[in-house]
């Protein structure tokens, strides 16, 4: 075929569904933003074609060929012999391979050698655009005649054109990524099927240079040059156009609790003496979209230069031009902070002496880590003696280093001069940020990043978090960040020092887990509160010697123990050290870019995991809210209206903790399925997974169980109707408005809840025996009864006996019960002889108080709980109304009625016929009464909306009468 202008033609569907790379679409394709030479965008549009190529189908002079039906090949083939217009030489015609090829088949980005039948590569575009508007282009212009497409199964010769305004002199060049192929600098031609097997390739930490040596012996074709390769792959990526969100869907763009850490052995080689000092007007802003937009512009400005030494876009690193990544959501603007520049401050503040002071260290346990020959070479550069010991040499090494210039050829020596990157990351393991250190790290670094966020975070985790502290405050004084106790999680007094060393102190958080209502005046988003504390990781929380750090240890909030895992970042650095042995040896600015892009992809790899896993758990109703967190939606109407009650907090059609702020109107679904009731809503009050904190009981009802709620409670239906069975006890209707309405809560569910207390307390390894509320009151006179006869052989570990009365401030004693003091005193030593330790209320800090009501039953229950685990108290008397409910939740959804399941938990088969009025009421008939009849009661319904349940004579209804 003669050399004309045509494209590379596919005899295949040109449209491209790659759903992580292509399918971004290439945002330049080809239109370089460089100065000196421009590059447009081709204008051919991608034809979805199955089978055949539009080209040749429309092709008139090729039209009624009979070679084409001579052809048993290509007439076998239905999308080309559907074409009437097609036809072609008969070459084509007498290939059976052609029309045989699976390519055909194939998507449009997995070309093969046999999809390529041209040897001409040119821009189909005839008209260009400038100034002057749309004016022709000229004849194609030979670019060159040994041209490589480079695919994964081998390498085809091919020659390239372009085209050139007559008016302007812009050349455009072929770039058309529908085709299939990236022309990187019209010599190398990428198909994007390798683009994105490269991609892979170094997401799982193999070098291009290592992928193509596989695919040249898998192939046994010799392929282009390697770097030429991999600055196509980097062209790729610069022209694709991806978002750089770096957020996570669970946290959203502003997570409230994140993790700082140095991976100091990614670097790249760069002479700290080269730097120059920036302009004396700086102050440490830097533009980010200008600074990483020039980063892509020398990647793509590769491509038209032979060698990058010449590259008129390349950016060298700076103080003035380097800027961090944060992503477009997370900060408050594009304009960063980027203060390396003051760590070559001769002065420094006394209070940030401690900054060097972690530098220094930090190197000289990386020097431990050399060869004696290699430090001893490195000695003798320094001028100093290399005689002697390893451990001589450092010593010596490490006295000179306290001037600068020894410092920084040390520090190039061991890191490679430049000093590794920073990042920020929420709790998920995304990354929310990240920092290209020119200079060693220090808390500046990360200091940066968080005065660049539009909304600080309330947790910040860091290895060195009181240098962190120290130095932010320092840069903020006027609003000091880190606040309130300069960051602790309390006061630095000595008691809750000794309390958090003995690890008794506990910090409750709450707004952790359910947003602080109403929220504080610059509050978090997430939170609500404008509380902000730095913590040690895990790691390192013990290395401190200052004993004022025992109050930045994370287990000391308890909202953060079980799901925290403060080593998320080093967990990140152990997978990115793979990566090091080809990120080293590149270029600074290719090493940044390549990096971010690196990171950017594995931040889309974790979110998409994190949300098919939501949506296969919520039946697919999961979206994206306007902070990026993922939330339950649902596209039905739902019918029902709940009024809010004190203390619960129902579902709406979108749940997230903003919409619980702002009061929205709550709805309840009429059928279960659409809500996506399941193992989640189980799990919300299963035994294993309740807490003594607020965040467990105030986690709000669905919108269904508090339908149901309202029905167990309401006082117009009978109160002999039974809900559950405890044990050997049924309880009713009337017991349950003991205990949910502002009643005198009754010992059969005192005891139903003891009963679960003790289950929550056994799962976490607490060994309690509850005696019945029955039993106690036979202690005392008349009865006399001996306790030990009814208690189970024990064995006290810690002789204290605790006398709990929950209005133990208006008693002179802290307890209002002599006869039970007296009696379990005795019993005391008939357990174990000898002086035991009697506390009251008064004697436990910080015990809530019964003030007024009738709740002395609900204090009971919670002072087991919390006394037994020992966790702070967060509940008070006005928490009362809030907690009797949510026990009758508690309870419902945990016990159930033998042969009818549980009946009154939304989320069972029993539960949802409940609600549609499906099931009949069950009741508790008094002893010797005839199973007769219940008449003239008037119906009642669950709501409205559900099926009327009429009471009618139930020996005709059959209802099952329950002794």
């Amino acid at each position: 075929m003669s050399k004309r202008n045509l494209f590379i033609q596919h005899l295949q569907t040109c449209s491209v569904t790659s759903a992580s790379s292509v399918s971004d679409a290439t945002r330049a394709c080809g239109s370089s933003p460089a100065s000196s030479v421009s590059c447009a965008r081709g204008a051919s549009s991608a034809s979805s074609v199955s089978g055949a190529s539009p080209a040749l189908a429309a092709s008139p002079a090729l039209a009624a060929s009979p070679a084409l039906a001579a052809s048993p090949a290509l007439a076998a083939s239905p999308a080309l012999a559907a074409s009437p217009a097609l036809a072609a030489s008969p070459a084509l015609a007498a290939s059976p391979a052609l029309a045989a090829s699976p390519a055909l088949a194939a998507s449009p980005y997995y070309p093969t050698m046999s999809t390529f039948q041209s040897r001409n590569a040119c821009n189909s575009q005839r008209r260009g655009s400038d100034r002057h508007g749309r004016v022709p282009l000229s004849e194609p212009i030979l670019v060159s005649e040994k041209a490589k497409i480079i695919t994964s199964t081998g390498v085809k010769d091919v020659s390239t054109y372009c085209k050139k305004c007559g008016i302007c002199g812009t050349f455009y060049r072929y770039q058309e990524w529908n085709e299939g192929l990236h022309n990187f600098d019209d010599h190398v031609v990428l198909t994007l099927h390798l683009c994105l097997f490269l991609r892979q390739c170094v997401q799982n930490h193999t070098a291009v240079g290592r992928a193509i040596d596989i695919l040249e012996q898998t192939s046994n074709t010799k392929f282009p040059n390697h770097d030429a390769i991999l600055h196509g792959y980097l062209h790729f990526e610069a022209l694709t156009a991806h978002n750089y969100n770096y957020s996570c869907v669970n946290c959203g763009v502003h997570p409230p609790v994140v993790i700082m850490d140095l991976h100091k052995k990614g670097v790249f080689s760069m002479p700290v003496t080269d730097i120059e000092d920036p302009p004396s007007n700086f102050d440490g802003r830097v533009d980010a979209e200008e600074f990483w937009h020039s980063v892509e512009k020398e990647i793509v400005c590769r491509g038209f230069l032979k060698s990058n030494r010449d590259n008129p876009c390349k950016v060298p690193p700076s103080y003035d031009k380097w800027a961090p990544w944060i992503g477009p959501h997370t900060r408050a603007e594009k304009v960063l902070l980027n203060t390396e520049f003051a760590k070559c401050a001769t002065k420094k503040p006394v209070a940030e002496m401690t900054d060097i002071e972690i530098s220094e260290e930090r190197l000289s346990s990386e020097l431990m880590n050399l060869k004696v020959d290699t430090l001893r070479k490195l000695v003798r550069e320094c001028g100093v003696d290399s005689k002697g010991s390893k451990m001589d040499l450092l010593l010596r090494l490490r006295d000179e280093m306290k001037t600068r210039s020894t410092y920084d050829k040390v520090f190039q020596a061991v890191w490679g001069a430049s000093g590794g990157w920073a990042v920020i990351m929420c709790p998920c393991g995304i990354v929310n940020s990240i920092k290209f250190n020119i200079r060693a790290e220090s808390p500046r670094d990360y200091t940066d990043m968080l005065l660049s966020f539009k909304h600080f975070p309330n947790i910040t985790i860091y290895d060195f978090a009181r240098g962190l502290v120290t130095h932010t405050n320092l840069r903020e004084p006027e609003r000091l960040p880190f606040s309130p106790h300069e960051g602790r999680l309390a006061t630095a007094t000595p008691e809750n020092i000794s309390s958090a060393k003995s690890g008794k102190l506990r910090i409750s958080l709450p707004w952790l887990q359910k947003k602080k209502c109403p929220p504080d005046l610059h509050g978090h988003p997430e939170t609500g509160s404008e509380d902000h504390y730095a913590l040690y990781d895990t790691f390192h929380q013990f290395n401190t010697k200052d004993e004022k750090d025992s109050l930045r240890l994370i287990g000391l909030v308890p909202e953060l123990g079980g799901w925290l895992n403060s080593q998320t970042a080093e967990q990140l650095f152990s997978g990115m050290r793979k990566n090091n042995y080809f990120m080293n040896s590149l270029s600074p600015s290719s090493h940044v870019f390549l990096m971010r892009n690196i990171l950017h992809h594995r931040n889309d790899r974790l979110n998409q995991q994190a949300i098919y896993s939501l949506k296969k758990a919520f039946n697919g109703n999961v979206i994206l809210d306007t902070n990026g967190k993922a939330i339950l939606t649902t596209s039905v109407s739902l019918p029902f209206n709940v009024s809010a009650t004190t203390g619960s907090s129902a579902a709406t059609t979108t749940e997230s903790r903003n919409s619980e702020s702002q009061g929205a109107q709550e709805h309840i679904a009429k059928d279960v399925d659409r809500l996506g009731c399941g193992w989640y809503c189980e799990a919300a009050t299963q035994t294993s997974n309740l807490r003594p904190c607020r965040s467990s009981w105030t986690i709000g009802d669905h919108p269904e169980q508090q339908q149901l709620l309202g029905y167990i409670l309401d006082d117009k239906h009978p109160e002999n109707e039974i809900i559950i069975k405890d044990c050997n006890t049924c309880l009713t209707r009337g017991n349950f408005q003991t205990l949910g309405l502002r009643k005198d809560m009754d010992s059969e569910m005192g005891n139903a809840c003891l009963r679960l207390v003790q289950e929550i307390l056994q799962i976490q390894g607490k060994s309690i025996h509850v005696v019945d509320l029955y039993i106690p009151p036979t202690w005392l006179p008349t009865s006399n009864c001996n306790p030990a006869e009814g208690l189970p052989v024990m064995k006290p570990m810690q002789k204290e006996i605790l006398f709990i009365d929950s209005q133990y401030h208006m008693r002179k004693q802290g307890f209002g019960h002599d006869g039970y003091r007296t009696c379990i005193s005795a019993l005391a030593q008939k357990l174990a002889p000898g002086p035991w330790i009697e506390k009251t209320g008064k004697d436990i800090e910080g015990l809530p108080q019964q003030t007024h009501a009738n709740d002395c039953g609900i204090f009971m229950i919670m002072y087991t709980w919390y006394l037994i685990l020992g966790a702070p108290f967060d509940f008070t008397v006005d928490d009362m109304p809030v907690l009797r409910r949510w026990w009758c939740v508690v309870l419902v959804e945990n016990l159930h009625l033998e042969g009818h399941g549980r009946r009154f938990a939304h989320f069972t088969k029993e539960g949802k016929q409940m609600v549609n009025g499906c099931l009949s009421p069950i009741f508790r008939l008094k002893r010797k009464r005839p199973c007769t009849e219940v008449t003239n009661q008037r119906p009642w319904t669950m709501t409205n909306q559900a099926k009327t349940t009429e009471i009618v004579q139930l020996t005709q209804l059959n209802h099952e009468c329950l002794l």
